[in-house]
């Protein structure tokens, strides 16, 4: 407990739920102590979805707990989807739900209780252990349940309670359209020993080969339109992005020292195939600096750094 480390205390019980505290004195002030509580739930709680034409819809079972509501999927490795839950648990997310980096809720105007939710998710979300860390994860706020420690008679319970549920993807019925929204499509940079990290930031020009790995619960699908979103910051520097055919690569985008967001679409069929294992692949050519920008005013080098935020690409198909 907050200011009484390192001292010896001792909890005496003397009969069934009898108990007191000796050599214990309690300086003024409020105390805070960490409390653990298991709660039997009487029913799993349950997060289950399958991609639909908008993108994820599925139901969550709360079992004891009411009033959800500021829901997240988090994904590993991509950027956050702000979850709409409706009452009878019931919840959708899609393309246009995808959170911008460091942000957790949607709203715009967050009150007071939203912005010690966000802090929270920020916290969770960057030590998130274990098997979670590496799965796709469905995140609500509800009311406290009753954990059955009393101060006093007939006190006021505040607070909120944070339900961290690994999220269960079903196979979307055969002949269903559905659309798989950029976080949730993996992707790497292919090279000759394999498949591996792609190159995020660099003071060097790039070319990379990258592969977008559909979920196994949509395959087969037949890829009818691919969205490419993407946060590139490269000065100086010309982005390319093209599509793989068996005749080569096609030009379907470029840019120079792009600062804002790029949207691609790809409806060529030729460039929606998908390999057996059910990926889709880009080529990403980040150049070196052009022309002038090479030298500085002064006529020494000048080394610009390019980053890339995000790259998520959006499928739309029939399975």
């Amino acid at each position: 407990m907050a200011g009484l480390e390192g001292q010896t205390r001792r909890l005496v019980l003397t009969d069934l739920d009898s108990w007191h505290w000796e050599n214990l004195a309690l300086p003024a002030g409020v105390r805070l102590a960490p409390f653990r509580y298991t709660a039997p739930t009487g029913q799993p709680v349950t997060a289950v979805a399958r991609f639909g034409p908008d993108g994820v819809e599925g139901k969550l079972t709360p079992g004891p707990f009411r009033d959800l509501g500021d829901a997240l999927l988090y994904v590993p490795g991509s950027r956050k989807l702000a979850v709409h839950l409706r009452p009878d648990g019931t919840f959708t997310a899609g393309s246009q739900d995808v959170l911008a980096a460091g942000q957790f809720l949607a709203s715009s105007v967050l009150s007071d209780r939203q912005q010690r939710r966000q802090q929270l998710y920020r916290d969770v979300l960057q030590h998130l252990g274990g098997g979670l860390a590496a799965r796709k994860v469905l995140l609500a706020w509800a009311d406290p349940i009753d954990t059955h420690f009393t101060l006093v008679p007939n006190a006021r319970l505040v607070g909120d309670a944070l339900l961290v549920i690994p999220l269960r993807l079903e196979n979307p019925a055969r002949g269903a359209r559905v659309t798989v929204p950029g976080p949730l499509i993996p992707y790497r940079r292919v090279i000759t020993e394999g498949l591996v990290a792609p190159t995020l930031n660099a003071h060097t020009g790039t070319a990379m080969h990258l592969r977008f790995q559909l979920p196994a619960e949509v395959l087969p699908l037949k890829v009818e339109r691919a969205r490419l979103a993407a946060k590139i910051t490269a000065p100086s520097r010309r982005v390319t992005v093209a599509g793989r055919t068996e005749g080569g690569p096609v030009e379907i985008h470029r840019v120079e020292s792009p600062l804002d967001p790029i949207r691609v679409e790809i409806t060529d069929e030729r460039l929606l195939h998908l390999d057996e294992e059910g990926g889709l692949h880009l080529n990403l050519v980040v150049s070196d600096l052009l022309g002038d920008a090479q030298e500085g005013q002064d006529g020494s080098q000048k080394i610009d750094e390019w980053t890339i935020e995000y790259l998520e690409l959006e499928v739309t198909g029939q399975r």
